[in-house]
């Protein structure tokens, strides 16, 4: 709810809002708190499409293309991974479509840190962690990062894996056996 609450603050009273997301559950728990969250505000998007990770590129291109011809939107919400979100956007791109572009915190990957060709530009995205912050701790486990996997760069999803594991590795130390 607060990640779906934080993007609904980012939408203006004048803004013509899309939303496309993954066909999954996150996808759509996400996309109906998103729903909500902009109600609350007296906002309603001017369309909501969804997208199969399992599509070819054409499909997936072809939901911004449609997006951008028959409902010219000002912001997208994108709920899903950061290669789709590349091809739904590439058709605003092509027309020189200018268009706000916030994404959800499953976006996030080292793609969009080295950003190839300029193609997540603009994108802003919900993010929990800074996994590049320059706090001590971050720091360490960004060292371990690149001496365990030795290529890339550390992403949330990493530190929050990386978080789990070592309650994990607590609860053990400290005698947990079972779940619970």
């Amino acid at each position: 709810a607060k990640q779906a609450e934080f993007m609904a603050a980012q939408a203006n009273t004048d803004d013509r809002i899309a939303i496309v997301h993954i066909d999954d559950a996150y996808g759509h728990t996400l996309t109906a708190a998103l729903g909500d969250a902009l109600k609350a505000r007296g906002l309603t998007p001017v369309d909501i499409r969804r997208y199969q990770q399992s599509w070819d590129e054409p499909r997936v291109v072809a939901v911004g293309t449609e997006l951008q011809r028959d409902k010219n939107p000002t912001l997208l919400f994108f709920i899903g991974r950061a290669p789709s979100l590349q091809l739904v956007w590439q058709p605003f791109r092509d027309v020189a479509k200018e268009i706000r572009v916030i994404g959800s915190d499953l976006v996030e990957s080292t793609s969009l840190y080295s950003n190839p060709e300029g193609g997540f530009t603009g994108l802003k995205y919900v993010r929990y962690v800074d996994p590049q912050s320059p706090e001590p701790r971050m720091r360490d486990l960004h060292d371990r990062y690149m001496m365990w996997i030795s290529r890339g760069e550390m992403t949330s999803e990493a530190a929050l894996v990386y978080d789990a594991l070592m309650m994990t590795a607590e609860a053990l130390r400290s005698g947990a056996r079972t779940r619970a």
